[in-house]
């Protein structure tokens, strides 16, 4: 059976601030959903969506800007890591397309306007030899994909939760309901447990903006739940930031930043799989040349 590998991309930006509720990423994720996804002519002809044998499989990536990157200050370019893979690498766009994915796959996603841009999904994809969908129509990107499994979601979420003592402390439990509610709703996608890829949260540097960012790491650390996998965003890049009335703080991660924690969350997911199952995906997903 022939198999694609899909990351689709569900940004969840409400006023720059996510709270975490029962129902919350569900709800999200279903506004303005279109009936009729379309596939772009460019993408069609590589064959995505024309056979009705592939399955699918599909990603969510889900937090707020260190999953969208927010990055466009930090004065790099953008990493070899993270380029275009076209035909392998896709986007979900705004429109209800698919096309191939170019980095900034969030862009005019909920309104983001920087081109400039990088989070985790380049590299992430990349390194599963994957493609990268994007946009915050799940349900549109799923269904228009004969064979669509939800394989996981990529979380990189918590610092806005870390501004205040009492959201801090209620993080695990509201991320508990938040991956039930999530699960629920994807059921029918063969995604009752799918996999959650967690960024822990970095603090070094980080309290004059986050006070309570400890906490959320805390919380993230004790929380277990089946098929949840972890991984530290500490030692990755980030670069200083000014967000008054707060002193500079490292804010967001780096270009470089984001595509070695995106590399680390597919190497967490490769390492997860059962014996075997890795070696035969790269096996039936890498072309004859790859654009290294």
């Amino acid at each position: 059976m022939a198999r694609h590998h899909v990351i689709a991309v569900a940004v969840c930006l409400v006023a720059g601030v996510l709270v975490l509720t029962v129902g919350f990423a569900p709800e999200a994720i279903r506004q303005g959903l279109p009936r009729l996804p379309r596939i772009d002519p460019s993408c069609a002809m590589h064959g995505i969506g024309g056979d009705a044998t592939a399955t699918t499989d599909v990603w969510v990536l889900a937090g707020q800007s260190n999953t969208v990157g927010e990055n466009q200050a930090d004065g790099q370019p953008m990493p070899h890591s993270v380029r275009p893979w076209p035909s392998r690498v896709l986007a979900f766009s705004p429109d209800g397309a698919w096309c191939d994915a170019q980095p900034s796959v969030h862009f005019r996603v909920h309104g983001y306007q920087d081109r400039h841009s990088v989070g985790p999904d380049m590299s992430f994809a990349r390194a599963v030899v994957a493609a990268c969908a994007s946009g915050a129509r799940t349900e549109a990107a799923l269904s228009s994909l004969p064979g669509a499994h939800l394989a996981g979601m990529l979380w990189v979420q918590g610092e806005s939760n870390g501004l205040e003592a009492a959201t801090a402390r209620a993080y695990g439990a509201n991320l508990r309901a938040f991956i039930a509610a999530a699960r629920s709703d994807f059921a029918r996608h063969n995604a009752k447990h799918f996999t959650f890829v967690m960024g822990v949260m970095a603090t070094l540097g980080r309290t004059p903006c986050f006070p309570e960012i400890e906490e959320i790491r805390r919380q993230q650390l004790a929380l277990q739940l089946p098929n949840l996998l972890k991984v530290d965003m500490a030692g990755h890049e980030f670069f200083e930031q000014t967000y008054a009335p707060s002193p500079p703080a490292l804010v967001h991660l780096t270009k470089n930043g984001q595509a070695t924690f995106g590399a680390a969350m597919a190497h967490a997911v490769l390492k997860a799989q059962p014996a075997g199952e890795e070696a035969r995906r790269v096996r039936a997903s890498t072309p004859a040349h790859q654009p290294w």
